[in-house]
């Protein structure tokens, strides 16, 4: 995601996707998101306040996370909304 276009590491040529994620990657600092907090437009909400594009660039990698339920969190949004959250990992009784 650059600034406010999207675009898919798959439409990209390997080579061009090889590169593109070593750019992204280097000295960038990890953000795991869940559920609609990765989606494109509230990214695209969160990292508007950066007057630079570059900072408003954003590698996003999706996965699956196994051994981990999903469970209400203890509050409210300031927005009203009931959010999610991962709760694990899973342990067998």
């Amino acid at each position: 995601m650059r600034g406010d276009a999207v675009e898919l590491l798959t439409d990209l040529k390997p080579e061009e996707r090889k590169l593109t994620v070593e750019a992204l990657a280097r000295e960038r600092h990890p953000i795991v998101a869940f559920g609609s907090n990765a989606a494109p437009v509230t990214l695209k909400r969160k990292f508007a306040h950066f007057s630079d594009e570059v900072d408003r660039t954003v590698l996003v990698l999706a996965g699956e996370l196994h051994g981990f339920d999903v469970g209400a969190a203890a509050s409210l949004a300031p927005y009203g909304a009931m959010p999610a959250t991962p709760r694990g990992p899973r342990r067998s009784c």
